[in-house]
């Protein structure tokens, strides 16, 4: 009797485990320019003649909120939410159009830390990262290469997907930090950014209680 008892109890963590399994779901983050909190770092010149650093990072999160800017103004700027997502907007480190390149941060919170996955879709006037800096960074690591062509990222979209940020993130706050290149005229971005984490299930212990059951099994 009390090897049947020992079966039953398994038998019940195994279906337990299980029913566990079953309900876990793919945790997702969706940030849109203009609808989310966005702060900036506006660059003094041109564009920022240095590597950023965890001073500019940390100064870009207290910075001012971005500007929502209209896209039909702008000959050649695809319209709102065209780019990226319906609810995406264009915003700018200026309250108009004026010149101007900024480092955007915008925070976003993660339970899930497994599995962290990042799709980018942007437009950019005049483009994503520059010749020193690159355009993405996630808690200030770079997951963009540089970019060195300085072209008109504004009329079409662009996109990164499928970045693996598992690395770089942590449970609880972190933050997604966009750089709008701008090399003069005026200046923009509309980005969506996709945050997927999908957690590992606990197949490993589902095993190891299926084997110890099987073993009981046998000795029965």
């Amino acid at each position: 009797m009390k090897k049947k008892v020992n079966l039953m109890v398994v038998a019940l963590l195994v279906s337990t485990l299980l029913g566990t399994v079953e309900v876990t779901k793919a945790e997702m983050v969706t940030i849109n320019s203009g609808v989310d909190a966005i702060t900036f770092l506006k660059a003094t010149g041109s564009s920022f003649d240095h590597i950023f650093t965890e001073f500019d990072f940390s100064s870009a999160r207290v910075g001012q909120s971005a500007y929502i800017v209209p896209s039909y103004l702008i000959t050649g700027w695809i319209p709102d939410g065209v780019s990226t997502s319906p609810d995406a907007l264009w915003i700018n480190c200026n309250e108009a159009y004026a010149a101007g390149s900024a480092l955007y941060a915008i925070p976003f919170s993660l339970t899930e830390t497994q599995n962290v996955n990042l799709d980018f879709r942007w437009a950019i006037d005049n483009g994503l990262g520059d010749p020193i800096n690159s355009g993405l960074f996630v808690n200030g690591t770079a997951i963009s290469g540089k970019n060195s062509a300085s072209p008109a990222e504004f009329v079409s979209v662009h996109q990164l997907l499928n970045i693996d940020i598992t690395p770089y993130v942590v449970p609880g706050s972190n933050y997604l930090y966009v750089y709008q290149y701008d090399f003069g005229g005026v200046s923009g971005s509309q980005f969506t950014a996709v945050v997927t984490a999908i957690p590992e299930p606990a197949t490993l212990l589902l095993l190891g209680l299926g084997s110890l059951a099987l073993r009981r099994r046998r000795r029965a």
